[in-house]
Parts: structure tokens; sequence; C-alpha cells
């Protein structure tokens, strides 16, 4: 025996339901009772034990049972329930049931499948779309994010270029940024002076490879006196000459 029996909801409205309860009670205690084929084994007295009624009852039961049944929904074998074996009983439509359990079992494994995939795949979409939202709210708040540059004075582009020994004049670096607003040459806003300073003195060691920390020493020192117009104009030319 496999344990376990489906009890369909149309037993209520077939015929069996409609005799004694005698009758039901020993329907469904054999129906627990029967092996997947249907065979349900024992005797009248032991039957009649296990349904909890009279072997008188059981017997009159099982009359019914094995008796046509004119308005069975089931016409095979003229509405029998079941019929006497070697040993015991079978049950005669006992594997069309177990086929139809099977069948129904099968599409309900199948439709919770189909459910569980389809969940899956919208907990998915779900998940993908909230981390394309969120990466579009990072980008977004990348371009939103400003940097606030305050531009430098002469004095602090000479003390950077004095720390760092850098090739660079310093009022050639001021005077070209100054005039072009702090932006580079495409037009953009300068986040950083000190990083352009470096790219310049990258070039000012390419340029003039002989240029040393101590000429460019020399031209910090005057950049910082309180020069008029003209020594400005001095330094900025000479340092675009070398």
């Amino acid at each position: 025996m496999d344990g376990y029996t489906k009890l369909f909801s149309s037993i209520i409205t077939s015929t069996i339901w409609q005799e004694d309860n005698q009758t039901r009670i020993l329907w469904i205690t054999m129906l627990a009772l029967s092996d997947p084929d249907g065979r349900v084994e024992g005797s009248i007295p032991g039957l009649a034990r296990m349904a909890g009624i009279s072997i008188t009852e059981c017997q009159s039961a099982l009359d019914k049972l094995k008796a046509p049944d004119p308005y069975s929904r089931t016409k095979e074998n003229e509405g029998r329930r079941v019929q006497d074996i070697d040993g015991g009983w079978i049950i005669i439509n006992r594997v069309k049931y177990r086929d139809k359990v099977t069948s129904r079992s099968e599409y309900y494994k199948h439709w919770r499948k189909e459910r569980n995939s389809c969940a899956t795949h919208l907990q998915q979409d779900a998940t993908q779309k909230e981390e394309e939202k969120e990466k579009e709210e990072k980008i977004e708040k990348k371009k939103k994010k400003t940097t606030i540059f305050v531009k430098p004075t002469l004095e602090e582009v000479t003390s950077y270029i004095k720390e760092k020994d850098l090739l660079v004049s310093p009022v050639s670096f001021f005077e070209w940024y100054e005039t072009a607003g702090w932006v580079d040459n495409k037009g953009k806003p300068i986040a950083n002076w000190k990083l352009k300073l470096l790219s310049w003195n990258s070039r000012e060691k390419e340029k003039n490879p002989q240029q040393s920390p101590e000429n460019i020493n020399k031209l910090i020192h005057d950049a910082t006196r309180e020069a008029d117009a003209e020594e400005l104009d001095f330094l900025f030319g000479a340092t675009k000459n070398g």
C-alpha cells in the first residue's frame, strides 16, 4: 500500500453519498486500505473492524458496492464499485482514479515550476531595473556634482613651484590662465591648478632639458618682488624665450 489515497470532492455528488452511513464509511475505508492497483486484502470480520461497523453492516455494505448502479457516472461494469478476488476485493475504478491523480499531480507540478520560473524572472527583472536605476542615479549625480574652483594667487603659484622645484615660470603660468579665465584649451574649467603646473613642468623639461631649478628659483624670487608692469613683461618674455 502506498499510504495515501486522493479523495476527490466529486464523491459528495456521487450516488455513493446517497447510501447509508455504514456503506459510505466502508467505501472510504476500502479506498484508504487499497494498494495502487485497487486491491484490498482481508476478510469481512477484519474489514468490519477496520471500518468500525458490525459484520452484518459490513456484509450489507459490500453487497451494495458490488451491485450494479444505474445512476453511477461511471458506466463500466454497470456502475459496480467493488469486485471479489482471491484474498479480498478490488476497487474496480481505482486504477482510473490513480492515473487521474498522477495526471493532475504532474499538471500541478509543471504549473508550480512555470509559476516559480515566472516569479524568478520577474524578480530578476525587478533587480536589474533597480540596478540600472541606481547606476543612472549615480551617473546623474556625478554629472550634477561640481567642483568649486578657487583660483590661486601669484604668491601661491610661486610657493608651490618653489616647494616642488618645478621648471616653470610662475608669472607665465599665472598670466596665461588669468587671461584665459582659468579654463583649459578645451574651454573646460580647471579643477586643479597644481596638476596643471605639473603638466607644464613636464613640457618645460622636454623643451629645456638644460634648465635647472636654480635658474627657475631666480625667476621665482624676481616674481615675488613688487615688480612693475615692465618687469613682469620681462619675466614673461624671458620664460618664453628660455
